[in-house]
């Protein structure tokens, strides 16, 4: 969709309840719009070109083509599949936390680590939530990470 349609406000859209979503209890309802993002893919292309066509009717849209980059996260398609990546999302944080030339390290945090209540370096307590935040997004793709961010979290 156009940017600014991605961004605005969303007047009142419905959309059928997608294939095997459906139960009883929602039978001949639909679903009201409360974000304007759409992300269309499927595994027949020659329905979602048709849906691209019957979006395309109703509003203004742009095909950027297959999908390289979303919400941080690289997409790559070879021969032996789709591999994800958050490269640039890592080398991004690294940058914005000044740590961009750091060594690396087994693991960021001591084995068998232990909370205290003792008062250590003071920290701004907005930018910790935040940090932490896009560490937890981070381990979606990082696993490794999951322990050491549960800590922090």
């Amino acid at each position: 969709m156009k940017n600014a349609f991605l961004h605005g406000d969303l007047e009142e859209v419905y959309m059928d309840i997608q294939p095997g979503f459906s139960s009883q209890s929602i039978v001949g309802k639909v679903c009201r719009l409360k974000k304007a993002l759409y992300v269309v893919t499927g595994n027949d292309e020659e329905e979602v070109t048709h849906l691209k066509m019957l979006l395309a009717k109703e509003f203004e849209i742009k095909d950027l083509g297959s999908l390289r980059y979303f919400l941080g996260i690289e997409v790559v398609r070879s021969d032996k599949g789709i591999f994800i990546s958050q490269r640039k999302y890592i080398l991004d944080l690294l940058k914005e936390t000044g740590v961009l030339g750091c060594r690396p390290a087994d693991s960021p945090i001591e084995a068998n680590h232990h909370l205290c209540s003792g008062v250590g370096d003071l920290v701004e307590k907005e930018r910790y939530q935040g940090l932490v935040g896009r560490l937890i997004y981070l381990s979606h793709t990082h696993p490794d990470i999951a322990y050491e961010v549960g800590i922090m979290s």
